[in-house]
C-alpha cells in the first residue's frame, strides 16, 4: 500500500469514530506524523513506518467495528490516559513544583527531584491503583554497613520519580469529566460522525454493535481512571479523589415487608448420595432422618457427625498402664498389649499371578516382542 493510500484510509477509519473527542485527537496525530515523516530517503525506516502505519489501520478498523481493547485505548490516547496527551496534562502540574537545595553542596546532579503538594497528592491517592508507594524506601545502610552514600540516595530518587511520572494519570479539565459524567448516566450522547458507518466484515462476524449501553461502559472506564482534584477547606491543601460515577448508585438491602406475598419454596428432594447418606445415619440411630432437617438438630447429619467424633478412638496397639495401691501384697502383671485387627489388604504376591505394574509391564511388551517376530 502506498503511503497516500494508506493516509486516506486513516483518515476515513478516524473519521467514523463515534466520539468526537478522539475523532479530532486521532485526525491530529495522522496529519502530524505523516507530516513529520514526509521527507524521509532511508528505504528501511520508509519501510518500519509504513509498518506501523498499517498496524494503526487495523486498530481503527477493530476500534470502529466494537472490539472492546482497541476501542479503549483510541478512547485513552484522546482523553489522556495514556501517550502524549498524558504527558501534556500533567506538564503544567510538574511545572509548579519547586525543587530544593542538592544533598552536596555545589554538586547540582544530586539535587531531589522537584516536588509540590498538588504532586504530592496525586501520586499518594493512586497508590495501590497505578504505583506502587509515593515516596522510595532508602535503606540508611549500605551492603557493607557504612551509611548510605548520597550520591546513591540521589539516584534512587531520581529513578524513582521517574518510574511514577511514567504511570500517573493526571486530571482532566472540569468541563470535559463533567461531559463524560452525564456520557455515563445517559443524559447525553457524543456528537455522531457525519460519514455514515458502513459494518466490515470483522464487525459481521464478530456481531458487535456499538449500542449505547456500550458507549457508555467505554466512558465509564475514562471515568474511572481519572482522578479530580480539589482543595480542602480546612487544611487549605489539594486532594485528590475518585467521582462518585465509578463508585456507582448505592445498593439498598431489602426489608421484611418486600417479600410479604412469596410462596414458600418447596423443599428439594436430596441427591442419590445424600440420600444414601441419611438412611445410613438413620439405619444406625434406629431414627428415620428427614432431608430437610436442619443442622444441629437431633437425628440430622451433623448432630450424629459431632456424637461420633466425640466418641474416644481405640488406637490398634496402644499399651494398657495398670497401677496398684500401695501395701498390696500383689505384685503387678505386665501391662498386656492389644492385638490390632488383622488388615484387609492382602500382600502383593511376587512370584503368583498377581505381580506389580513393573513385573506385568514387562511381561507385557515380552508379548509383544514375540508377536512381531511371528509375524516376520
Amino acid at each position: 500500500m502506498e503511503p497516500i493510500y494508506l493516509f486516506r484510509n486513516l483518515l476515513r477509519q478516524a473519521s467514523i469514530l463515534f466520539d468526537d473527542v478522539a475523532r479530532a485527537h486521532t485526525a491530529k496525530l495522522i496529519t502530524s506524523g505523516f507530516r513529520r515523516n514526509q521527507k524521509l530517503e532511508d528505504a528501511w525506516i520508509i519501510h518500519e513506518k509504513i509498518k506501523k502505519g498499517r498496524q494503526a489501520l487495523s486498530l481503527l478498523r477493530q476500534a470502529n467495528s466494537g472490539e472492546p481493547k482497541p476501542l479503549r485505548k483510541v478512547l485513552d490516547l484522546a482523553y489522556g490516559r495514556d501517550g502524549h496527551r498524558r504527558r501534556e496534562l500533567l506538564q503544567p502540574i510538574l511545572d509548579r513544583a519547586t525543587s530544593s537545595d542538592p544533598l552536596i553542596p555545589g554538586v547540582p546532579r544530586t539535587a531531589p527531584p522537584p516536588i509540590s503538594d498538588e504532586l504530592m497528592a496525586l501520586m499518594k491517592h493512586q497508590v495501590g491503583t497505578t504505583i506502587h508507594r509515593a515516596e522510595p524506601e532508602i535503606p540508611k545502610f549500605n551492603a557493607w554497613g557504612r551509611p548510605m552514600p548520597k550520591r546513591r540516595v540521589a539516584n534512587m530518587l531520581r529513578r524513582h520519580r521517574e518510574y511514577v511520572l511514567r504511570r500517573l494519570l493526571p486530571p482532566l479539565p472540569e468541563e470535559m469529566i463533567q461531559r463524560l459524567e452525564r456520557f455515563v448516566r445517559g443524559a447525553e450522547e457524543p456528537v455522531l460522525p457525519r460519514r455514515k458507518i458502513k459494518p466490515t466484515p470483522t464487525a459481521q462476524d464478530s456481531g458487535r454493535k456499538l449500542s449505547p449501553r456500550f458507549k457508555r461502559r467505554a466512558y465509564k472506564k475514562i471515568v474511572i481512571n481519572t482522578p479530580l482534584m480539589n482543595i480542602n477547606e480546612k487544611t487549605q491543601k489539594p486532594v485528590a479523589y475518585w467521582s462518585d460515577v465509578a463508585k456507582g448508585p448505592p445498593i439498598e438491602t431489602g426489608k421484611l415487608w418486600d417479600f410479604e406475598g412469596l410462596k414458600k419454596p418447596e423443599v428439594q428432594k436430596p441427591g442419590r448420595t445424600k440420600a444414601r447418606i441419611l438412611k445410613e445415619e438413620g439405619s444406625k440411630d434406629g431414627k428415620q432422618m428427614l432431608p430437610n432437617q436442619r443442622d444441629g438438630e437431633v437425628g440430622s447429619l451433623k448432630e450424629s457427625e459431632d456424637r461420633v467424633s466425640a466418641e474416644p478412638e481405640e488406637v490398634p496397639g496402644e499399651v494398657e498402664e495398670v497401677y496398684y495401691e500401695d501395701g498390696e501384697d500383689e505384685e503387678p502383671k505386665e501391662p498386656e498389649e492389644r492385638v490390632p485387627a488383622e488388615q484387609d489388604e492382602v500382600p502383593r504376591e511376587v512370584d503368583g499371578e498377581d505381580r506389580g505394574p513393573k513385573e506385568r509391564e514387562w511381561e507385557r511388551s515380552k508379548k509383544l516382542d514375540r508377536r512381531d517376530m511371528k509375524r516376520k
